[in-house]
């Protein structure tokens, strides 16, 4: 057993490990580095002839002084006691697979499967890669030799790298080389017996496995930065939990590399709506406070900082860049985002049992209730059938009816069309999807597919830089238990490079203090705002040059004298700052402004509703404000 780069183990304890070169002495024919390790509020120093090796150097002391093992430039230092006990856990293994492998040839299958289940034995049935992705976070495979005969590959080698350790397996294809690994890895480690599948069987469902390590990954690193975040309090306003996870480095789906990191860039939790008295028309309150919106406006604010970066001459270090064609920003290759939901969206999506056993089939799919919108509806549970007529006002509203709000399996199927950036920032980027959706819990795959793809994939008549998309929809290993009891009525949000998260109510759809929300809309309006001057494409730039003019025209002509029937002549500005933007924009103005995401915006609701039922929008005042001099100041 071969020993590792001191870089890679610690790396796969640590995920944030920084290097620092301190000095540089010696003569020039012998010249000595300096580096050190900076993990946990500890420095960690290694010295070396070359920079590289002294940095290595202070990973190995880390090891040496935080894990007490030793390993130096790639080579590691074992116990003897420890050889002792692996070489006999090896042996016992390597014996205890002969017998069963003779005793199924003798007594059968059956007989050996009721062996294996034996209670003095550690034995799974779990695919083996995915059990040492879950046990060992960092587990790296690779395959690291091909032995060929007259140009012909006859046997694969596979190496899972694990904390300083090397597992080799081999196999006549890359899958079952890797499996093979896998399975020595938990032999040894764990002392876990894998009960060995049917080599077919492997091969074809390997796929379908690595997706399986990536959800669970995804689902941890969520799970883990509420824990991360939250002080305590957090853990109890939680109902719901909705992250958005972003993954460079993938290729394709960013399906097919269980070894590419992730990084919790957005999160949001709660479970509830606003309240009617509370309803804004100035851009102030969040009027659905479910975990999947509230992490989408999180995700919102994730991507204004890195427009912020491009706008301060810092492309290089944003995941967006500029495109040639329309001049907007593009995600960079390379770069996927994926979506955690601790349990179903509310909606179609969750219209099943868990308890039939047959819940994932579907007999009767052309049902009344199959496919149609669904709303949540003010101080009520759950979501009901959309009316066939409703429109929302904000006299209604004020006098007592019950506002409504569309379910979050509508919602996540429309971004699924239209994209996560929304109306505003669409002058702005190009449309950015999500490549998976990963469930906790009530996860069915044939009413997710229904829910959030199949009733909107037919959409016709979109702009070219428009299409319905299907992420990969995954569950988790192990669902999340249901937990009974009544809906809390906080909300937290958060995103990357925030601090501390923020507390909302969910019934005001403010904070406690009664203060706007970081990711309210008058909030993201007046972020936007101040990016306009730097980074609007020449497309956001024209249409706003016409709705300026348009604008100029109208107060002109409520301006002029009432005997003067003439039609005031107003030029077409040559550039459109942030000024005039404030002065004679709303933000309804804003969302209507880019003609690509109207038109497909038009599209999807004329396809939505001619099958599925009535979309219920919010009354047409609430997004008809302008910029807050209050909030500008903020």
């Amino acid at each position: 057993m071969s020993g590792s780069n001191p870089l890679t183990v610690l790396a796969s304890y640590h995920r944030n490990v920084e290097y620092e070169y301190r000095e540089e002495t010696g003569p020039a024919h012998s010249r000595k580095f300096v580096c050190a390790c900076i993990l946990l509020g500890q420095e960690f120093t290694g010295v070396a002839g070359n920079k590289k090796d002294a940095k290595r150097a202070a990973a190995a002391e880390a090891l040496r002084r935080l894990y007490n093992l030793n390993l130096q430039l790639g080579k590691t230092e074992i116990d003897s006691e420890m050889v002792e006990q692996i070489s006999e856990r090896e042996q016992q293994a390597d014996s205890t697979m002969k017998r069963e492998s003779t005793q199924e040839s003798e007594d059968g299958p059956s007989v050996a499967k009721k062996k294996r289940q034996d209670p003095s034995a550690n034995i799974t049935t779990k695919h083996p890669v995915s059990l040492v992705m879950e046990k060992y976070s960092g587990a790296v495979f690779s395959v690291t030799n091909e032995s060929c005969q007259d140009g012909v590959t006859h046997e694969f080698t596979c190496v899972c790298k694990v904390r300083g350790w090397d597992f080799i397996g081999k196999g006549k294809t890359k899958k079952i080389a890797k499996y093979n690994a896998a399975v020595n890895t938990l032999r040894v480690l764990d002392n876990t017996y894998v009960v060995v599948e049917d080599t077919a069987s492997t091969a074809a469902t390997e796929e379908s496995s690595i997706n399986k390590i990536l959800a669970n990954r995804i689902a941890e690193l969520s799970e883990g930065k509420l824990v991360e975040l939250s002080d305590g309090s957090a853990l109890s306003e939680r109902r719901v939990l909705a992250a958005i996870v972003m993954l460079r480095g993938s290729s394709g789906m960013g399906m097919v590399q269980p070894d590419v990191g992730g990084e919790v860039i957005a999160l949001g939790t709660g479970s509830k709506c606003m309240t009617g008295e509370n309803i804004s028309g100035a851009g102030l309150t969040l009027h659905d406070s479910h975990a999947e919106v509230i992490a989408r406006r999180a995700f919102l604010r994730f991507l204004f900082s890195q427009l912020e970066l491009c706008s301060r001459s810092c492309e290089d270090a944003s995941i967006l860049q500029r495109a040639e064609s329309s001049g907007k920003y593009v995600v960079r290759p390379g770069v996927t985002f994926h979506m955690y939901i601790s349990t179903a969206p509310c909606g179609d999506a969750r219209l099943f049992s868990p308890s039939d056993e047959s819940c994932s089939l579907d007999s009767h799919p052309g049902r009344r209730s199959r496919g149609q919108s669904r709303c949540k509806i003010e101080a009520g549970e759950g979501t009901v059938l959309a009316p066939s007529s409703c429109l929302q006002t904000m006299d209604g509203v004020n006098s007592g009816e019950r506002l409504y709000t569309m379910s979050c399996s509508d919602k996540v199927a429309r971004w699924n069309v239209l994209g996560l950036q929304g109306g505003v920032l669409s002058l702005l980027l190009e449309p950015i999807y999500l490549d998976s959706i990963i469930v906790g819990s009530l996860f069915s795959k044939e009413h997710m597919t229904r829910a959030l793809y199949d009733r909107v994939s037919a959409t016709q008549g979109l702009p070219e830089s428009y299409m319905p998309r299907l992420p990969l929809l995954m569950s988790i290993s192990d669902p999340l238990p249901r937990v009974a009891g009544k809906m809390n009525s906080g909300s937290i949000n958060w995103s990357w490079g925030d601090v501390t998260v923020e507390r909302t109510r969910c019934n005001t759809g403010k904070m406690e203090d009664k203060s706007p929300s970081r990711i309210s809309k008058q909030m993201l309006f007046e972020r936007f705002m101040s990016l306009w001057d730097t980074v609007a494409s020449p497309s956001a730039m024209e249409h706003a040059k016409e709705l300026i003019m348009t604008k100029k025209q109208a107060e002109a002509c409520n301006l002029r004298q009432d005997d003067d029937d003439s039609l005031p002549l107003i030029e077409k500005p040559r550039t459109v700052n942030s000024n005039e933007l404030r002065k004679y924009c709303s933000y309804r103005d804003i969302k209507s402004l880019d003609a690509d995401y109207w038109n497909a915006n038009k599209k999807f609701r004329a396809h939505f509703e001619s099958l599925w039922g009535l979309w219920i929008s919010k009354p047409i005042e609430v997004d008809c404000f302008y910029i807050n001099d209050y909030l500008s100041s903020i």
